[in-house]
């Protein structure tokens, strides 16, 4: 009698191995991308209380001139002189002026991909949290993230005002 397996044998264990591995890839794609998110989050959020902390200092309404007058560090590829800090999954914006003064709250966090800006996280008065995104997929990203989420929140693109966006509760 010959020892081994047969080849209908093998074929029906790489086939299990391929079922399996296709349930657990996207699975583990999506927690990546929850884990990055979950950063940038954080990320934006001391951004908020850095400037709230600048401003206070500071005795006025004015917005940090760039990320090296905040009390936080983040590691920055484009060099922290600027109110633009570039990263290897995001880009963080600090600061937007408008016309109340009150510009030192609007901080974003663009997740960037291939053909552009996959979805935006930023805070707005009072450090509320927004969430944007152009698919369902992010959209679901959103939702697992604690965003809020209404019937008419799906938006084909990302819009010019993040603050159109749904807030976090």
């Amino acid at each position: 009698m010959k020892k081994g397996f047969t080849l209908i044998e093998l074929l029906v264990v790489v086939l299990i191995i391929g079922i399996l591995a296709a349930i657990a890839l996207p699975q583990y794609q999506k927690a990546v991308e929850r884990t990055k998110a979950s950063e940038a989050f954080l990320a934006v959020s001391a951004m908020y209380r850095a400037q709230q902390a600048y401003s206070l200092e500071a005795g006025s309404d004015e917005t940090a001139p760039n990320f090296d007058a905040l009390s936080i560090n983040l590691p920055c590829e484009s060099g922290s002189q600027t109110t633009i800090c570039n990263q290897k999954y995001f880009d963080y914006i600090l600061g937007n002026p408008n016309p109340n003064k009150n510009k030192w709250y609007n901080n974003y966090a663009f997740r960037k991909v291939m053909n552009g800006i996959d979805y935006v996280l930023a805070t707005g008065p009072n450090n509320q949290m927004y969430c944007c995104w152009g698919t369902a997929e992010r959209k679901a990203l959103c939702v697992s993230l604690g965003f809020g989420v209404s019937a008419s929140a799906i938006k084909g693109d990302i819009p010019a005002s993040v603050l159109d966006c749904n807030s976090r509760k």
